[in-house]
């Protein structure tokens, strides 16, 4: 039997997508601490979790970067061939339970404040100064 359990958190954007036959899925790497110390330092793991169908729609619009989480599935690992010949290996756990750590209140506001840093990031992706690819320059704005 192979049963793998792990409590952490939402590291990065989960990404949703679908399978070739239509099927939501849904990428989520969870980081969790470890007890293992390398000198005064506790390492952490990682692990990409996917979640198909219902789950993957509704994690898709609950969960940010930081929501803990504890997911069940298990571990499998997909070989592929990269683009430079070499065989390769990618380590996911096919999760089948998960369960919410954090109140819907504490998770609203995770993703209020989260929602507030990409309009930011956005403004200042948005702001230029006239000159680039789509504008012509002009010597009127003093650049």
């Amino acid at each position: 039997m192979n049963t793998y359990t792990t409590y952490g958190r939402v590291a990065g954007t989960p990404q949703l997508t679908q399978t070739q036959g239509g099927t939501p899925r849904l990428t989520v790497t969870i980081i969790s601490n470890t007890r293992v110390k390398e000198g005064e330092t506790y390492l952490s793991h990682s692990v990409n979790a996917l979640f198909y169908g219902s789950a993957a729609e509704l994690l898709s619009q609950k969960i940010v970067k930081g929501t803990p989480l504890v997911v069940s599935g298990e571990m499998a690992t997909r070989k592929y061939v990269d683009g430079d010949g070499e065989i390769r290996y990618y380590e996911f756990l096919k999760a089948s339970t998960f369960d919410f750590i954090e109140s819907k209140a504490l998770a609203d506001i995770r993703k209020a404040d989260d929602l507030r840093k990409k309009k930011a990031e956005n403004l200042e992706e948005d702001e230029d100064f006239g000159i680039g690819r789509d504008h012509d320059f002009d010597e009127s704005q003093g650049f």
